[in-house]
């Protein structure tokens, strides 16, 4: 991309190289080309394989791509963005380490789904995720107020699995790291997040969870 040049970017979704979702790296590249979207990163859960493919096919979209991860850590998960490999370790300490040593970028994502040592975390990461297309309104607001409260910038994440999810969450900057960000954000329905349970159901053969999995569509 060309210095100074308005950036819009997705930092937050899943391909078919996840356990929860069946989207295929080229149709992520060619959604976010349509957008207007002119950078991102795939990040599946534990694997830069998605990141690497939409790498491959970058140019032919006139987009750049970042390569990156999402890592289970023993305190919930964490983002790499900007890497040259995949991450090894699971403890978060040692995640962090390797993703600053290989010149990449942390973020925080969804901090109030699943993590322990929220505030510590806060502290460590470069960035925070204060919209999670799939987290609760009082989650992300939350989010918001600990971006604050540590003087973090924050960074919106559509955490798509499914096609219609792409988009959901735009940033548009000159800086990832500056707080002059402008967002667009819209957070997933029922049915979008309940068809990526329902894929993690078949791709992990817990077939037993489907029926309560089925539910969440009219809770």
């Amino acid at each position: 991309m060309e210095k100074g040049q308005l950036l819009k970017g997705e930092f937050h979704i899943h391909s078919k190289y996840s356990y929860d979702s069946l989207l295929e790296p080229e149709h992520i590249l060619k959604k976010a080309s349509h957008l207007g979207i002119n950078i991102l990163s795939i990040t599946d859960h534990e694997t830069m394989r998605g990141s690497l493919a939409a790498l491959e096919m970058a140019n032919k979209y006139g987009i750049e791509v970042w390569l990156g991860m999402e890592i289970a850590t023993n305190v919930g998960d964490i983002i790499g963005i900007r890497l040259k490999e995949e991450v090894r370790s699971r403890d978060w300490i040692e995640v962090i380490k390797d993703i600053r040593g290989q010149g990449g970028l942390v973020i925080l994502p969804h901090p109030f789904r699943g993590h322990k040592l929220v505030e510590k975390l806060a502290m460590s990461v470069d960035l925070i995720e204060i919209f999670n297309g799939r987290d609760s309104p009082a989650n992300i607001k939350k989010a918001g107020e600990l971006a604050k409260k540590f003087g973090k910038p924050g960074i919106v994440g559509s955490d798509a699995h499914v096609f219609s999810e792409i988009g959901n969450a735009i940033n548009s900057f000159h800086d990832i790291l500056s707080f002059e960000k402008e967002y667009q954000t819209k957070r997933s329905n029922r049915f979008e997040r309940t068809y990526s349970y329902l894929i993690k159901d078949a791709k992990k053969r817990t077939y037993r969870k489907i029926p309560r999995d089925l539910l969440r569509l009219i809770e």
